[in-house]
């Protein structure tokens, strides 16, 4: 390159070996003024870089990630700082002017928040402002709602789903909707009587949801009832005070407090109150709080009396507190608040206190009500000081506040989020959620997320995970009565140990459930169950799963290369097609023919190079070329076979269409089930033969063989000579699919595959396992049963109610057998001494000499359900479910509406509770039961109860709206419940609830425990749940707590706190 000093002298020489003339002088020339240019500009002031915007703009900690920043005269960038700490950045290559790309690495530990961006050049810092937001990854969008909506409210019901109802941003809706955590979901649910705001909704005992005031155009005093069973909503008699600004709150009695609150217009707050009876449909007036307020909040303690703090007054923000005491229907007052507010939040803690934060006037603090003494006690301030934010007390004690906007400047919304730990005290800014809400609803679902959804101008919603963002937030409060929360371990006993979580293996290590299909090719086993499609190694036993349940239909066909499954959906029929050697899926459809839609899989068969299918909603069945995918009519039958619709005590059932199959080909005639009949259609003039009689199954053919099961006559496999009628019997079992080849037919269960030795006859089991009752020890033994499980104990022994059977284990040898001489019974509920074993059965009370096992009714009569009080067998139960005894008394849950109590020495029935929660109100449910010194505690809906057994109150255990209830056991202090894969821990006297375990399976209904742990079975298999024998020794008021909600196993779980 030449220089600009030597440029002429240097290219002159250039000019000869070009030798281009004219045209090249005229080129030096110019090349000659640019670099003079150039020189010239060199020597200007250089310009400091300009940043405009970065994407992406946010980084979770503990990831790296590539970014472009975007600005002016960034080629001289010479590095990119990020302000505070955590965040590195590299620069990388492939810059230009006004784009500069970077990798940013932002460490775990890096404080989560808002960043500033700037670029360095020789030229000095850049101008503009850059912000890289920092989170955890707690906060994962959701579905939206259908519309955006502020002000409104969000109810978690007994079903996990959510409702939210009203709201709105220029005006308030009518309009509500549910959310789906399964699905991820919104669905509208109807519409209120007009649309409100700043209203309430309560969560009845019964289900329902009581909404109440707000603003519909001008305060209202309406009220409405949603019903989630009918998803409707329902007008109510109004309150006798119109209101917006004031506190619904759910009593233990079942009965709605309503206080406070301002008529609008400019009108003063209201000192008044009201009392909604779900039962009588009605209003009462209550005696008005001693002072005027709104905005103020209302909590139900554990004693139930119910804390209301602050709000406004007419002299501003206030800081007196009241205690109403539902038993007296009166008002007192309390200790006053430290920090006068309004719009703050009071979440009940685990211990019972009380925690209130922020809100207008309350700014960052935070201060803690002792109800044992009526006293507040400052506690440490958050990061932000908010209103209008919402807090949720988590499962493991913590309190988790989100969203709200400044108290002291109303500017820009939050979405930070703190959490505040009662044992230190302390607040932590745990994450950032997707975007800044305020006047949003927020409710803790069953899976332990958090649902935030809307507020002012949204209508987005999104999940927080504790477990993702906060570490100490998958670990439930200590219990008092340890001082360190030992490890806890799951210790195998006897039975199938097997995971229907995980339900790939090999041979009785794989979980099949309701296999309903059979085919074969390339010396594998291709057949469909509860899992999706699926492929067994007849050779190893191995099974996988190909495709899940969701994306493949049930009866499957193989042609070599591809695997096929058809389906009649809501209107084409389709043919989907799994391709073996790469995984791959694909579908086509045709147009469907006929009015009537199965919406089911079809039938289909890969014969002669085609696949054949059936297509129940014309009545036809096709041939469809794979390669063309040319569809030709093999035979019509006319249409479909049509099941009249009927009224059953399920309510309506419409008209249905017959599934048309199963189906074989021999090449000139095809076999198919119709009309309760295998019939013979030759394909080559369609005429139809009726063979033999025959209605359910699968059928499977070769050469003139038909082989089908005969369930009507038992479990019979049978094969049928299509040239001479003969029927033989071939084999045992239970089949669900049929195929064979020349060694073998196989043949699906429910839970596992078989085949039979054409040679011998002989059957074996390739994978899985029917469900079976074996007597012996550790993995020798078996179960029959894996949820419907009763369980009760001694010292010495546990007794399981194993389907119609007793089983007991002995604890010290560890062999699993069958109490001998005993049952059949429909054993719901045990209870033992160590003398007798009292059990339900149906219709009666039973009672069994453990020594002689002398089986004795108590109460009822076998076989003869009723419903009647009396003595002996002139009483009668209409299906006895769970039950326990205190010794002398038998308490008995009657088919999920009654709860009556048996005399032991008199056999004498009594109904203590019967037909309405309340007089007027809605039906019981109630679940299993445990007492506890002279106290009662069963589920009853979705909620823990319990009962005085001396005086008959009963009261509702505040806080334990937790859902169905299967199975409950007590040590004395807590209540330990089984709760489909966890178990959770109630405190009965706080209402505190933590979740000590969790399993990728279910577990069972019945629990029981000792001073060695927690028994239950888990996926087939007797298991104990203990503390880790290195931390601290067991003792039966000191289990264990360790919350495992996000373990990823758990056949056996090992993990420490």
């Amino acid at each position: 390159m030449c220089s600009p000093s030597l440029l002429l002298d240097c290219c002159a020489s250039k000019i000869y070996t070009v030798g281009r003339g004219l045209k090249v002088i005229r080129f030096l020339l110019a090349l000659v003024v640019g670099v003079m240019s150039l020189g010239h500009a060199s020597a200007q002031s250089p310009v400091p870089p300009s940043i405009n915007s970065m994407s992406p703009s946010q980084g979770t900690a503990g990831t790296s990630l590539n970014a472009t920043i975007l600005g002016t005269n960034l080629t001289d960038v010479t590095a990119v700082n990020v302000s505070g700490d955590g965040v590195s950045v590299t620069l990388l290559t492939g810059r230009t002017s006004s784009s500069l790309p970077v990798r940013l690495s932002i460490s775990a530990n890096a404080p989560v928040g808002r960043r500033t961006v700037t670029a360095r050049a020789p030229a000095g810092t850049s101008s503009g402002q850059v912000i890289l937001k920092v989170v955890r990854g707690g906060w994962t969008s959701t579905g939206n709602l259908a519309v955006a909506r502020g002000d409104h409210t969000a109810t978690l019901l007994m079903d996990g789903t959510v409702l939210v109802a009203g709201g709105g941003i220029n005006r308030c809706l009518a309009s509500a909707e549910t959310y789906n955590p399964a699905t991820g979901s919104w669905s509208p649910t109807g519409f209120l009587a007009s649309g409100r705001c700043g209203h309430t909704a309560t969560l009845l005992a019964s289900g329902k949801v009581l909404v109440t005031g707000g603003v519909t155009g001008s305060v209202t005093a309406t009220a409405e009832l949603y019903d989630p069973s009918t998803r409707n909503w329902t007008a109510v008699p109004s309150m006798q005070n119109a209101r917006q600004g004031h506190s619904a709150t759910l009593l233990p009695n079942g009965k709605v407090l309503v206080a406070g609150g301002d008529a609008g217009g400019g009108a003063p707050p209201l000192a008044s109150a009201e009392l909604f009876d779900p039962n009588t449909i009605s209003w009462t007036l209550l005696p008005p709080m001693p002072a005027r307020r709104k905005g103020h909040s209302a909590t139900l303690l554990a004693n139930g009396k119910v804390l209301v703090t602050g709000g406004l007054t007419p002299n501003g923000f206030d800081s007196t507190s009241l205690l109403f005491d539902p038993s007296t229907m009166t008002w007192v007052r309390t200790g006053n608040l430290n920090v006068a507010r309004s719009g703050h939040t009071a979440t009940t803690l685990p211990d019972g206190k009380v925690l209130v934060a922020g809100g207008g006037g309350g700014g960052r603090t935070a201060e803690i009500f002792d109800p044992a003494n009526g006293s507040w006690a400052n506690t440490g301030s958050m990061t932000d000081g908010r209103v209008w934010h919402t807090a949720v007390v988590l499962r493991n004690g913590k309190v988790l506040v989100m969203g709200g906007r400044p108290s002291s400047t109303f500017g820009d919304p939050f979405d930070t989020t703190e959490s505040f730990d009662p044992a230190t005290g302390t607040w932590t800014t745990v994450d950032l959620m997707n975007e800044r809400r305020e006047r949003f609803a927020s409710v803790l679902l069953n899976t332990n997320k958090i649902l935030a959804a809307g507020g002012a101008g949204s209508a987005s919603a999104e999940l927080f995970n504790p477990a993702g963002s906060d570490p100490g937030s998958g670990a439930p409060a200590q219990p008092v009565s340890l001082g360190t929360t030992p490890s806890l371990k799951s210790t195998f006993l006897a039975g199938r140990i097997v995971s229907p979580a995980r339900p790939d293996g090999v041979g009785s290590e794989a979980f099949l459930d309701a296999a309903t299909t059979l085919t074969g090719c390339n010396g594998k086993l291709y057949f469909y169950d509860h899992y999706g499609l699926r492929e067994a190694d007849p050779a190893t036993g191995r099974v996988v799963t190909l495709v899940p349940s969701n994306t493949v239909h049930p009866f499957v066909t193989c042609d070599g290369r591809y695997l096929y499954s058809t389906a009649t959906g809501l209107g084409p029929l389709t043919v989907n097609r799994y391709e073996i050697s790469t995984g791959q899926s694909s579908s086509f459809s045709y147009s469907q023919i006929g009015s009537f839609n199965r919406g089911t899989g079809e039938y289909s068969l890969f014969a002669d190079g085609a696949l054949y299918t059936a297509d129940s909603a014309s009545g036809r069945i096709w041939r469809i070329d794979p390669f063309t995918r040319n569809r030709s009519l093999i035979i019509d039958f006319g249409g479909p076979i049509i099941t009249p619709g009927s009224i059953g005590i399920l309510g309506s059932r419409f008209p249905t269409v017959a599934q048309l199959g199963p189906f074989w080909i021999d090449g000139t005639n095809l076999y198919v089930l119709r009309a309760g009949a295998i019939n013979q259609v030759n394909m080559d003039n369609g005429t139809v033969v009726r063979l033999i009689d025959w209605t359910s199954g699968f059928l499977w053919g070769e050469s003139h063989f038909l082989y089908f099961p005969d369930f009507p006559n038992g479990t019979r496999i049978r094969r049928f000579d299509v040239t001479t009628g003969d029927l033989t019997n071939i084999g045992d079992g239970f089949p669900t699919g049929l195929w064979g080849d020349s060694s073998f037919l196989y043949f699906s269960e429910s839970a596992d595959l078989k085949k039979i030795n054409r040679t011998t006859g002989q059957v074996t089991t390739i994978a899985g396992e029917l469900p079976q009752r074996i007597d012996g020890i550790g993995t020798s033994a078996r179960l029959a049963d894996s949820l419907f499980i009763s369980m009760t104990g001694d010292s010495k022994s546990l007794y399981i109610g194993d389907g119609a059977m007793i089983r007991v284990f002995d604890k010290a040898s560890g062999q699993l057998s069958t109490l001998s001489g005993v049952g059949p019974f429909y054993i719901r509920g045990m209870w033992t001494n160590g003398t007798i074993l009292i059990l339900s059965d149906a219709a009666c009370i039973r009672k069994i000499d453990l020594s002689t096992h002398q089986v004795t009714t108590i109460a009822g009569m076998p076989g003869q359900t009723g419903f009647s009080d009396g003595i002996g067998s002139d009483a009668r139960f209409s299906g006895a479910q769970d039950l326990w005894s205190d010794g002398r008394d038998i308490y008995v849950n009657d088919n999920n509406v009654a709860l009556r109590k048996v005399e032991l020495a008199t056999g004498r029935v009594t109904t203590l509770i019967r037909d309405k929660r309340y007089e007027g109100g809605a039906p019981h449910y109630i679940g299993w039961m445990w007492g506890m010194g002279r106290r009662l505690y069963y589920g009853d809906q979705a909620a823990m109860w319990s009962m005085d057994l001396d005086s008959g109150q009963v009261t509702m255990i505040p806080g334990t709206l937790i859902g169905s209830i299967a199975g409950i056991w007590g040590d004395g202090t807590y209540l330990y419940l089984s709760y489909y894969n966890v178990i959770k821990r109630v405190d009965p006297a706080s209402g505190s609830i933590s979740t000590i375990y969790a399993s990728a399976d279910n577990v069972s209904r019945g629990i029981y425990g000792d001073a060695s742990g927690l028994y239950v079975i888990e996926a087939f298999s007797l298991r104990r749940l203990e503390p880790d024998a290195l931390t601290r020794t067991f003792g039966i008021v000191e289990l264990s707590v360790l919350d495992v909600d996000t373990a990823p196993s758990l056949s056996v779980v090992q993990a420490e706190v």
